[in-house]
């Protein structure tokens, strides 16, 4: 995307040497002022400048935009004071609605910006989260493989998502739009390094500019939170368990088939005995070569029959961690550790649970990122 112009209406004022975007990175203790959100003013510091209060007014500008934009606040009164940072009264944290409304409107944005969902390449350590000093980190893995990285959209996109928001709406939330539109090319021109410009708007500087005062934790919640929203997309029922009378008929089986009383089964076992005797070889459909091509050359424990036995549509006990759908489809329970989440998917993924997969993969990177952030502030 190309750069967008400065905002006309700055165009007098005095420009701030551009910064890196420290604000959008785990906090680190003593960064308050370094973000804007000092609440005790320094009997040393200098009166503001004008640079300062403009810089205060288009924060604020943003985080009113985007409350109004995303999260369906009601603007503020015209005329109201612009303070910032906002007073503690209006410091709430973030919840899981709020943040799956912004999370949904970063969607958006990168379908406008024509990115298939979640293509990017690996997140940098100011929108991640990672110091410039860490090592680099082993990433989780999913069933659908490695993931690629938190995606980021082009200014240009965002520029442009603003613009076309505010068309058919009242003249209050138009100047609200306007307003917002103003002060993130402000933002854009003021704040960034061009190397920031080009690596794009991320879904970790929307959560800062709506909740600023967010600590560590609380960003590490929200990712959380998206993180098991994507992987509830997958869930399906949990197959039931299988009856006590089944359950029976299927232990007496098993120990009618240990021929040698040993406790358990092994190939031979489920093959029916020696197939050289034809009378085996009628009875049995499967020789011992058979089951071992399929099952291995291995015994055969109580739990695995009751799960090679039952019925499809059931799973063999409780503790059972595959089974067969009616229509034969195959179905495993999956576990994330990193957001503790467990749920029955398909083995075979199909498109689009491969794509959760993947999402929930990037995000639980994130998660990783900035739970790493919590600890090193903890143990400093």
């Amino acid at each position: 995307a190309t750069e967008a112009p400065a905002p006309a209406s700055h165009a007098s004022a005095p420009m701030t040497p551009p910064r890196k975007m420290s604000d959008v990175a785990p906090r680190t203790t003593g960064d308050a002022a370094a973000r804007g959100m000092t609440d005790v003013a320094s009997p040393t510091r200098a009166p503001p400048t004008l640079v300062d209060k403009l810089d205060k007014r288009n924060m604020w500008d943003i985080r009113e935009g985007l409350r109004v934009v995303i999260l369906g606040a009601t603007p503020a009164p015209l005329g109201s004071q612009k303070a910032w940072p906002p007073p503690r009264s209006e410091r709430a944290q973030p919840t899981k609605e709020e943040t799956m409304k912004v999370y949904i409107a970063f969607g958006e944005m990168l379908q406008l910006d024509g990115q298939a969902p979640w293509e990017s390449e690996e997140s940098e350590d100011e929108e991640g989260g990672v110091s410039a000093e860490s090592e680099e980190q082993p990433r989780p893995r999913s069933p659908a493989g490695p993931a690629t990285g938190l995606p980021a959209i082009r200014w240009g996109s965002f520029f442009t998502w603003v613009e076309s928001g505010s068309c058919a709406v009242d003249v209050r939330r138009k100047c609200v739009y306007e307003a917002l539109l103003n002060a993130s090319e402000w933002f854009y021109h003021t704040k960034l390094l061009p190397e920031r410009r080009r690596k794009g708007l991320t879904l970790a500087i929307l959560f800062r500019w709506i909740w600023p005062w967010a600590n560590n934790g609380a960003v590490q919640s929200m990712f959380n939170w998206i993180c098991l929203e994507e992987y509830e997309n997958i869930r399906l029922p949990a197959p039931p368990v299988v009856g006590d009378r089944e359950a029976s008929e299927m232990k007496r089986l098993y120990y009618a088939m240990d021929l040698d009383g040993k406790g358990y089964c092994n190939p031979l076992d489920i093959a029916g005995g020696d197939h050289a005797d034809i009378v085996v070889r009628i009875r049995n459909s499967i020789d011992e070569a058979s089951v071992k091509t399929i099952l291995g050359d291995r015994s055969i424990q109580l739990h695995e029959f009751y799960e090679l036995m039952c019925e499809d549509g059931y799973r063999g006990h409780e503790d059972a961690r595959r089974a067969i759908l009616k229509d034969g489809r195959y179905v495993i329970k999956f576990r994330s550790e990193v957001v503790d989440f467990e749920a029955w998917i398909l083995k075979d993924s199909p498109q689009e649970q491969l794509d959760c997969l993947r999402i929930a993969g990037i995000l639980e990177q994130e998660v990783l990122r900035w739970r790493r952030a919590v600890e090193g502030a903890n143990a400093a």
